[in-house]
């Protein structure tokens, strides 16, 4: 284990390895050293970006870059049934639009059938009132 300098000097009192080898046999050391697994279960070497060499400890940031990325989540149970009853929902909507749209129709032509009927018997046109 090489050391440069004093350990508390440099980057708030972290200690500086040249190499990230170094670095690892002195994580293997600290590990073998104390048992403590849970203490030293995610300390690793990563490099300073203060002065350039090796140190060990909790790094959040590397940690989260060099994770894999996740993938797209499968969708919840309550996801996928609120994501039916939208469908569903949907599907009533459009039949009730689309009836509503036929019957407007069927009353449009009976409308023009009537105002035909009158034209033919020669009685004058009367405009439908608006309510």
């Amino acid at each position: 284990m090489e050391l440069i300098g004093e350990p508390m000097s440099y980057c708030a009192g972290k200690r500086k390895y040249r190499s990230i080898e170094l670095a690892l046999d002195a994580l293997d050391a600290i590990k073998a050293k104390n048992n403590d697994a849970q203490r030293h279960k995610n300390l690793k070497p990563y490099r300073c970006a203060i002065c350039d060499h090796w140190h060990i400890g909790h790094d959040h940031k590397k940690a989260a870059i060099i994770a894999k990325p996740k993938g797209p989540k499968e969708p919840t149970p309550g996801q996928l049934r609120r994501a039916r009853r939208r469908a569903a929902e949907k599907a009533v909507r459009a039949f009730l639009w689309q009836d509503r749209v036929e019957t407007l129709r069927y009353l449009q032509a009976a409308v023009d059938r009537e105002m035909q009927a009158y034209a033919a018997a020669g009685r004058q046109k009367v405009a439908p009132q608006p309510m």
